[in-house]
C-alpha cells in the first residue's frame, strides 16, 4: 500500500462497506436527527443530504495523496513468513513539519 498505493477495486469495496455501515446506523429517527445536528455544527445540515455523493466523489488519487501525506509516522509491523517480505518494504522517509525530507546517513 505504501509503495504501490490503493487500487480502484479496493476503494470501490471500501466505499460500499463504509456507506452500508453509515446508513445502517441511521435506522432510527433519533440517529438521523443526531447526524443532521452534527452536520449543522460542522458547517451545514445540508451535508447530511450530500454525504453519499461526497463519498462517491473520492478518487484513488485522493486516497493515495492523503495516505502518503498522513502515513509518514506509522510504525509498520508484519506478522507472517519472514521470507515473503524484505526490509525495503517497510522503509519510509522521515519528513519534518513543512515537508522537509530527512535522509538517513549510511
Amino acid at each position: 500500500m505504501k509503495n504501490n498505493g490503493f487500487k480502484e477495486k479496493e476503494l470501490k469495496d471500501k466505499k460500499e462497506e463504509f456507506l452500508t455501515g453509515y446508513y445502517s446506523r441511521l435506522e432510527t429517527n433519533g440517529a438521523q436527527s443526531l447526524s443532521i445536528g452534527a452536520n449543522e455544527i460542522f458547517g451545514s445540515w445540508k451535508n447530511f443530504e450530500t454525504f453519499m455523493k461526497d463519498v462517491e466523489k473520492v478518487t484513488v488519487a485522493d486516497m493515495n495523496r492523503v495516505f502518503k501525506k498522513y502515513s509518514n509516522s506509522i510504525n509498520w509491523m508484519y506478522l507472517g513468513k519472514e521470507t515473503e517480505v524484505s526490509k525495503d518494504d517497510f522503509k519510509q522517509p522521515q519528513i519534518l513539519p513543512g515537508g522537509t525530507k530527512v535522509e538517513k546517513k549510511k
